[in-house]
């Protein structure tokens, strides 16, 4: 048929539980221990998110907004856990102030580990921002000479600060981690609102197209019978 796609997901439904699981949504004031509930309930959801577009990448075919966004979101899951780990080091340097020789010994250890994974952490942020920025602008180089990014850019709309954070990561020294969180959040929010809702509206579009269809064949059924009733009362 023609306009037809073939996509990784096994249906719509499935595609909406992801979208579902990586929008974020603003929760209403809780007390703490309801918040925390919460919390780990959309943690929980959007790492079954995260299986589920694994296993449309062994597929093939994921767009790149959302292969994207699963690399973003799983970045931020790894980056809370780092910040989790640093605050208990903290908190334990805190109570216990004073450490002996291999007390002191472990918590260089311990340091050098954690810049390792900051700066790990860094690369990988910056990698799929640059990524995303490429995928996207990619798409729309359609005529006979090459488009700048910067300028394909600008006419999708896309965040200025993602665009200087490939600029960076490419040419210039790596961009903080301030700068990649602040980047991702943005890039994140350009997502929601081109990829994500426009789908959305998409699929409710052509829902609604369904039914009115649905509903005229029925009409058009019922009067057909009726008109074929009618004929077979005038024979008698």
């Amino acid at each position: 048929m023609a306009g037809t796609r073939c996509v990784p997901w096994h249906s719509w439904a499935e595609w909406g539980f992801v979208a579902d699981a990586f929008l974020r949504r603003r929760l209403p004031e809780k007390d703490d221990e309801k918040d925390d509930d919460e919390e780990k309930k959309k943690t929980e959801k959007k790492r079954r998110a995260l299986e589920l577009v694994q296993m449309w990448r062994t597929r093939g075919r994921v767009p790149v907004a959302v292969d994207a966004h699963a690399q973003i979101v799983e970045l931020q899951l790894m980056d809370e856990e780092m910040k989790k780990k640093k605050k208990k080091m903290m908190m334990k340097k805190k109570n216990n102030p004073h450490d002996d020789g291999d007390g002191e010994d472990k918590k260089k250890e311990t340091t050098t580990s954690s810049q390792q994974s900051e700066s790990t952490l860094r690369l990988s942020y910056a990698m799929t921002l640059t990524r995303l920025v490429n995928g996207i602008c990619d798409q729309s180089q359609k005529g006979k000479f090459a488009v700048s990014v910067q300028t394909l850019a600008t006419q999708l709309d896309v965040p200025r600060t993602l665009v200087d954070i490939r600029h960076d990561s490419t040419h210039n020294q790596l961009p903080s981690i301030q700068r990649l969180r602040k980047a991702s959040e943005d890039a994140i929010e350009w997502l929601e609102v081109k990829y994500w809702e426009r789908q959305k509206q998409k699929l409710e579009r052509v829902v609604e197209e369904m039914r009115l269809a649905i509903r005229a064949m029925v009409e058009c059924e019922k009067r057909q019978k009726k008109n074929k009733d009618g004929d077979g009362d005038g024979d008698d």
